[in-house]
């Protein structure tokens, strides 16, 4: 499974790798809100999309956190996440004597999602560790972004963030060679990050339409670095 996009559930394909075999777990869980009545009126083109992809009102957070520690070498779990999200992951990591850094991704240029609410101009990310150096310079260990958009340009896919972002993080919490998880692949962006800063990695998408269009995008790459 190194250094491909497996199709699956990613519980299923969890259980089948060997525990305290991975290095890094990066994802972007799906979350619990529902997006109706906070801040994007149902009847927009995009709401279905991301209830669809980015919303699990089922997912066990505690089960999953439990599954993904069991496959590290040491605790070093990141997660992007909403601001309800964030408070179920800090809360697994306290109870836990984990420690855990708050991300935070602002963009100037917010979708126009105002519903009589507030802006939905920040996302957030939660670093989940035990006894973990944090690498990189003073300008990449900064804890805050400031982007136009948070959402990488021209793919397919609701939620799918900056590659040079999610780069960036993997310099701070990985070393070359490494092997990092992504149980919720999406459109491929770990995969893409790993590949550019020779991380190894194993990715799990389960829907089918994703899953195709990120091993293609995953192929583009991996022949551009060839020609280059």
């Amino acid at each position: 499974m190194i250094n491909s996009i497996v199709k699956g559930d990613c519980l299923e394909v969890l259980n089948s790798i060997e525990d305290n075999s991975i290095d890094c777990i990066f994802t972007d869980v799906p979350y619990k809100q529902d997006f109706h009545n906070r801040g994007m009126s149902k009847d927009r083109p995009n709401h279905m999309k991301i209830k669809e992809y980015g919303s699990d009102s089922e997912l066990d957070y505690t089960a999953f956190f439990n599954l993904c520690i069991s496959k590290l070498k040491h605790i070093n779990f990141f997660t992007f996440c909403d601001k309800e999200t964030k408070f179920e992951f800090i809360k697994l990591a306290k109870e836990r004597d984990f420690g855990y850094k708050e991300l935070c991704f602002c963009k100037t240029s917010p979708a126009p999602f105002c519903n009589n609410q507030w802006l939905p101009d920040v996302e957030y990310g939660i670093h989940i560790f035990k006894d973990l150096e944090v690498m990189g310079s003073y300008e990449t260990k900064r804890s805050f972004f400031v982007m136009v958009n948070f959402k990488e340009p021209n793919i397919d896919h609701p939620t799918a963030k900056k590659v040079s972002v999610c780069c960036q993080i993997l310099k701070n919490i990985t070393k070359e060679g490494q092997l990092v998880l992504d149980p919720f692949s999406g459109s491929g962006t770990t995969a893409i990050a790993c590949s550019r800063i020779k991380r190894n990695f194993i990715c799990i998408e389960k829907n089918e339409d994703y899953y195709k269009a990120s091993c293609e995008r995953l192929k583009t790459e991996q022949s551009k670095k060839r020609l280059f």
